[in-house]
């Protein structure tokens, strides 16, 4: 990405996704400490955002 510009609305995109991507790592991860390791309703709607 080096040499990109982003306005402001890109940054807070970017950001909105990453925070997604943390959030959906985060479920994940404590699926596989619960012994739960599929992927049900719960991971759709973190990622659809709700």
């Amino acid at each position: 990405m080096r040499g990109q510009e982003f306005t402001e609305d890109g940054r807070e995109t970017v950001r909105r996704q990453i925070g997604r991507l943390h959030a959906a790592a985060d479920w994940l991860e404590g699926a596989l400490d619960n012994g739960e390791s599929t992927l049900d309703e719960q991971l759709v709607h973190l990622l659809k955002g709700e």
